[in-house]
């Protein structure tokens, strides 16, 4: 063989570069959806910063005004009434009170009661920093009710005393308040002790804290999010009434992982959970598409548009009781919006692998019911996008290292135009934009630089994860146990075998 002879690649090559093919597609239509959505999600931001301060200094001014001119307005009132009056007249200070109006009223007297309903079980960990949260809201109206699922840990107690505490006797501030409401007051819980069969623990509590709710605006939140800006409820049900939105759902800060394995993990799920819905915002905000997901830790619904769909007892049965929800909105063709709520509220999905686990597992599975072609390329471009690079690399080097037996500088001559040669560059190219993509994702949730190097563990995590929940549903009809809150469920394709085991 003299240098610069052409030879054709042999079939293990053939297959390696049709491999690559699929891997760069692969890899392309993923990050093409993230980038999409990327750019495509409304942002509430929350004034409590600028808004706030401004407000009480220009109520401050307006307070010094008015005094003024109402001393003045009151001096010239006794005069014309002791001139013309000589009977005598009204007290001028009635007169002013029943004239008195606040400057910001109208801006707020339209507002709608809320009332916030909070399903939770076995939540010792964050409830009380959740009520606390919402009991700190700037808003006019609105009631909390948590509703305690059968909790097996200390989520009751801890309920107990926020009712028994002295601290939570404080008077709410009434900066833009209308009433005088305690804390208290505000407050309902809820202890359900029963689930009924067929009913998920989540739609069953949900549903108990709506029958007792009496707002013409619902919130449902999750017992784990924290409310870390006062004025974000009442951000929403303005973006909501100027948006004339009959549905708007929030996506939550994410809180940063405390778990190393969910540091090393949780940043690729967040790259590949778009491709079972979560994050498409673009489909979600289309009102020709069908597609629909409401985000179980933040969702505001009108009263009357949650009676309309048939509450949560339309969803009963349903793992992912959010995404379901939200399709049959968009199918009633109200009007519902996903936005992002920067840094205004904050919520944490996973922080082990177990929870990770069995979460991947509660998101997938309705999408395997739905449409079994679309779950298998999901699939494929999980495994094509996030797996095969960091197997190939290797197996390139090691084809490639086969035309290099001789003295290195000779061998490189006589076989630099084999395409065996090409093949470990391409592949380390290909695990390169791997890495970058999952470092935005880490960045993103302030992980340090270090854990990009579990790169390929996460991938290998998330698509074992991701076979182990789907491929039973695919074969035999039905999952395997999904453990959510203490309980296990399994799902078949007609939904009749829906079971919640405490």
């Amino acid at each position: 063989m003299t240098a610069g002879t052409f030879l054709y690649p042999t079939a293990e090559v053939i297959i390696v570069c049709i491999l690559l093919s699929f891997t760069i597609y692969s890899c392309a239509y993923l990050y093409g959806l993230s980038y999409k959505a990327q750019f495509s999600v409304p942002i509430i931001r929350s004034e409590q910063g600028k808004w706030f301060s401004q407000y009480k200094l220009k109520l401050r001014e307006i307070h010094a005004l008015t005094m003024i001119k109402n001393s003045i307005n009151r001096y010239q009132k006794y005069r014309i009434a002791n001139k013309n009056n000589s009977n005598g007249y009204n007290d001028p200070h009635k007169q002013i009170n029943k004239n008195k109006t606040n400057p910001f009223s109208d801006k707020y007297r339209d507002l709608p009661f809320v009332s916030i309903v909070v399903p939770a079980r076995n939540e010792e960990k964050y409830i009380e920093r959740c009520v606390m949260s919402l009991f700190d809201q700037d808003y006019p109206e609105f009631e909390i009710i948590v509703i305690d699922d059968n909790s097996t840990d200390a989520t009751s107690k801890i309920l107990r005393n926020i009712l028994d505490s002295d601290k939570n006797k404080i008077v709410a501030s009434q900066d833009i308040r209308h009433n005088s409401m305690s804390n208290t007051d505000r407050l309902q819980i809820i202890t359900l002790k029963e689930k009924p069969k067929g009913w998920t623990g989540k739609t069953w509590a949900s549903q108990n804290g709506f029958l007792k709710s009496k707002g013409n605006i619902l919130l449902f939140t999750d017992a784990d999010t924290h409310y870390s800006k006062r004025d974000t409820i009442l951000q929403a049900v303005l973006y909501m009434q100027r948006e004339k939105l009959d549905v708007l759902t929030g996506i939550p800060t994410s809180e940063k992982l405390t778990n190393f394995w969910s540091k090393i993990t949780i940043p690729m799920w967040d790259f590949i959970s778009i491709l079972f819905g979560v994050g498409s915002v673009a489909q979600v905000n289309n009102p020709k598409s069908k597609f629909a997901y409401l985000m179980g830790s933040f969702f505001l619904i009108k009263r009357q548009v949650f009676i309309n769909v048939g509450t949560f007892e339309s969803v009963h049965q349903e793992i992912q009781e959010d995404k379901a929800l939200g399709i049959l909105i968009k199918e009633r063709g109200y009007k519902l919006r996903l936005v992002k709520l920067k840094d205004m509220v904050y919520t944490l999905w996973a922080d082990d692998l177990v929870t990770l686990w069995h979460g991947i597992g509660r998101t997938v599975s309705p999408l395997v019911m739905n449409n079994k072609l679309k779950i298998i390329f999901n699939l494929l471009v999980i495994f094509f996008s996030g797996v095969l690079p960091f197997i190939l690399f290797p197996v390139t080097l090691i084809i490639s290292l086969q035309f290099l037996t001789a003295p290195f500088i000779q061998s490189l001559q006589e076989n630099s135009y084999r395409l065996e040669l090409y093949l470990p560059v391409l592949s380390l190219i290909i695990c390169l934009f791997v890495f970058v993509f999952y470092s935005i994702k880490r960045s993103a949730r302030g992980i340090p630089v270090a854990y990009t190097f579990g790169t390929p563990f996460a991938s290998g995590f998330v698509f074992i994860a991701c076979m182990y929940n789907i491929v039973p549903l695919l074969i035999y009809g039905n999952t395997r146990p999904i453990t959510w809150q203490g309980r296990q469920y399994t799902q078949k394709k007609d939904n009749e075998d829906l079971h919640g085991l405490k």
